[in-house]
């Protein structure tokens, strides 16, 4: 029952995935890029401090973790500005598969880096195919004059912020809960958007 659970909540959030592209496209064009990345930004805190009170969590964490959640908050404003600008300029389903391919290969590129370590022939081989997957999805072979139109490189730069994201906060777990340490870093984020 736990693993169906599970894939259910997989195919969910996989769904709002899909749909957050078309309606955050949507909403680009109600507003700057600034003040919906401050309503994202504050929402979700508001949202992830309803999930705490539910779940009767404390607010703390190991002071050990500032720094990586001050540095994270500042990539995460820049990584929220960047998804909305980009999508007010570039097109949303170009946004999503290119935010969704690069994703994970630049954030093993990142860690590959970080280890000095190159990679085994199955991870390349994978990593290429995931790259071609990608292109096919773009259809790269009609499209090659726009993937890199102003708005699909707000993507880019968005995807480079989110691999170094993930390294951020990759550890930050083992100073006290990853719910706190995302409350607080929407927290900032809500701040830093609103100055």
């Amino acid at each position: 029952m736990g693993e169906r659970k599970f894939l259910y909540g997989m195919i969910a959030s996989m769904l709002c995935w899909g749909v957050s592209w078309p309606i955050g496209k949507i909403l680009s064009g109600y507003g700057a890029a600034e003040g919906l990345a401050f309503l994202r930004f504050g929402l979700t805190f508001i949202s992830l401090l309803f999930i705490l009170v539910i779940v009767k969590g404390k607010v703390s964490l190991s002071k050990k973790v500032i720094p990586k959640l001050l540095v994270a908050s500042c990539i995460m404003t820049l990584y929220g500005y960047l998804f909305l600008k980009g999508l007010s300029y570039g097109k949303a389903g170009a946004g999503g598969v290119l935010v969704t391919t690069l994703n994970p290969i630049l954030t093993y590129a990142l860690t590959m880096f970080i280890s000095f370590r190159t990679p085994s022939t199955k991870e390349t081989i994978g990593l290429l195919m995931g790259l071609m997957a990608g292109f096919i999805l773009l259809k790269i072979w009609e499209n090659s004059d726009t993937i890199f139109d102003i708005g699909n490189s707000y993507f880019v730069l968005a995807t480079d912020l989110w691999a170094v994201l993930s390294k951020v906060t990759a550890s930050s777990s083992k100073y006290g809960s990853s719910v706190v340490f995302s409350l607080l870093m929407y927290a900032i984020c809500t701040l830093m958007m609103l100055c």
